[in-house]
């Protein structure tokens, strides 16, 4: 067994295949947040010679795990039995995804210690990763009854209960660890981002204070904090806190030293870059500040992807537009993100940039668009149900295109399908079952830039969208549009309103419980019909 470890771990390491453990509970799909882990026990220190404790503790930090098989290997050649070594074996494996291994050994431990907590916890853990949820419970329920105030095994129990979709009870568990120990820092990031999930913000809140209390210098608990408040409509020390996202999530940037203060004054002179970080949907969002900085820096280049360039040289001929790509090759004085302009330009909810449009479409294509979509009396509505795939909340932000079907029997609309991507693939199945391929109109074919999706929007009656670049296009341009959130909504949707501040012609429909559609869909319907009323 402990020779299939080694044997593994070479393997990994020859190909530089080594696993961060972001999830290891029923796929990273399944789960609720990322970074979410549970926690395999150690012996205390009382158990195990000190030594032994910073040694594997070290190996473990850096990850040095074909060295920890080999120093516990050799603990064992001299004692066969030796219970720390063998679950200090069994945690490489489990860390590195062997899960089978991991059992194997930790089920030798349970042989001569079968009622004994720690042994109990760990080997539920890994029935979690192989995915028997149901024998994972019984062993934490069977440890819970020796060790019950055990924080640790607390806090597992409750990553379980989310695994089985039991989150109101994982809640109250994890409160009930937090009695027994208030810094355990594991149980408040969860408590933090399942709150978050229930739409208990100011919970979330109070556990992202605590945790910035108790570690001033995590940059992941500042970010999440920053998002909070956002979500709440503190723009003002959101967006403050939302510029520790560079360190939490590890992401490269521009030199530190050439990063823009927000000084007025230094932009006299100057060549600023601009550049956009993150994706489509934030890109047009945020270009709302470009204008602000056109009027006072000697020259401004805006980097963003490939795909926007276009609609931004139309919308901002007085600035530099350049694919991201050569964002390297500019000659620059100054540079800063895109979106930490609202933290240094003091953004809130009073001073917002808010008027729109504030991008412009070319009149070529505004004039193959009034062709393509002809003259029609009915209401024009454009729809997007489905988002980028590769977006980590995509499966919660997207819907099914049939839970439109009722809309489509609404009399006096014309249909026109905008969705792109993956999701398009959808559609033609969807018409072929539906028997009505004229219910809706697929423009995607003709959709070849976002000028073009710009156009066609701008000659529309309405956009409903779900929470996608094409929701942050049209309210862009000043058209109406309604954006469909799912119950935990983007932090830039805020807490129930139905208005947004950055787009004064949104419109929002949530739903009032997660995963509820059904009832947003009922909503939409209805003010349809008031509409053409």
């Amino acid at each position: 067994m402990i020779k299939n470890i080694y044997c593994f771990l070479q393997a990994a390491k020859r190909c530089k295949v080594f696993y961060n453990l972001l999830v290891t509970a029923c796929g990273a799909e399944t789960m609720m947040w990322p970074k979410f882990r549970f926690i395999l026990l150690m012996p205390g220190k009382g158990e195990l010679p000190a030594s032994e404790v910073s040694i594997f503790a070290s190996l473990q930090q850096e990850k040095k795990w074909v060295e920890a098989v080999k120093l516990y290997e050799s603990m064992l050649s001299r004692q066969r039995d030796y219970l720390p070594a063998l679950n200090a074996l069994a945690k490489v494996a489990y860390e590195n995804k062997d899960f089978e291994a991991s059992f194997q050994l930790l089920a030798r431990i349970m042989k001569k210690y079968p009622l004994q907590p720690l042994w109990l916890n760990n080997l539920a853990v890994v029935m979690v990763a192989r995915d028997d949820l149901s024998k994972a419970e019984t062993i934490f329920r069977k440890a819970l009854t020796y060790k019950s105030g055990n924080v640790e095994i607390l806090y597992n129990w409750g990553c379980l209960l989310v695994c089985q979709g039991k989150a109101e009870i994982a809640l109250e568990v994890w409160r009930q660890g937090l009695d027994r120990q208030s810094s355990h820092r594991p149980t408040l990031f969860a408590l933090s981002r399942l709150s978050k999930e229930l739409g208990l913000v100011a919970d979330a809140i109070l556990y992202c204070r605590q945790l910035v209390a108790m570690a001033p210098d995590e940059a992941e608990y500042q970010q999440n904090l920053g998002l909070m408040l956002l979500k709440q409509g503190d723009l003002l020390e959101g967006f403050k806190l939302y510029e520790a996202r560079w360190q939490a999530n590890r992401l490269s940037r521009l030199p530190l030293e050439q990063l823009w203060d927000g000084d007025i004054s230094l932009l006299k002179d100057k060549t600023i870059l601009i550049w956009a970080e993150q994706g489509l949907g934030d890109t047009l969002q945020f270009t709302r500040y470009l204008p602000q900085l056109q009027t006072v820096a000697k020259h401004v280049v805006v980097a963003v992807p490939d795909l926007l360039i276009g609609l931004m040289q139309s919308s901002f001929s007085l600035l530099e537009v350049i694919s991201i790509k050569e964002l390297k090759k500019v000659n620059y004085q100054l540079q800063v993100p895109l979106l930490s302009l609202p933290c240094l330009f003091g953004s809130t909810l009073a001073n917002l940039p808010d008027r729109v449009p504030y991008l412009q479409i070319e009149k070529g294509f505004l004039e193959r668009w009034r062709k393509n979509l002809g003259s029609d009396k009915k209401l024009q509505v454009g729809l997007v149900w489905g988002g980028n795939p590769a977006h980590r909340n995509n499966a919660r932000r997207s819907m099914l295109l049939s839970l439109f079907v009722s809309l489509f029997k609404v009399g006096g609309v014309s249909w026109y399908s905008l969705q792109k991507g993956e999701h398009e693939k959808e559609l033609e199945e969807f018409l072929s079952t539906l028997g009505n391929s004229a219910c809706l109109k697929n423009l995607a074919p003709k959709l070849e830039s976002f000028e073009d999706t710009a156009a066609a929007i701008n000659l529309l009656d309405l956009v409903i969208s779900v929470d996608t670049s094409v929701a942050h296009l049209a309210g862009a341009l000043a058209r109406p549009t309604w954006v469909l959130l799912p119950f935990d909504a983007d932090w830039r949707w805020m807490l129930e309103r139905d208005d947004s501040p950055w787009y004064p012609t949104v419109r929002l429909f949530r739903q009032p419980e997660p995963g509820n559609w059904e009832s947003v869909i009922e909503a939409v319907q209805n003010s349809m019909e008031d509409l053409l009323r």
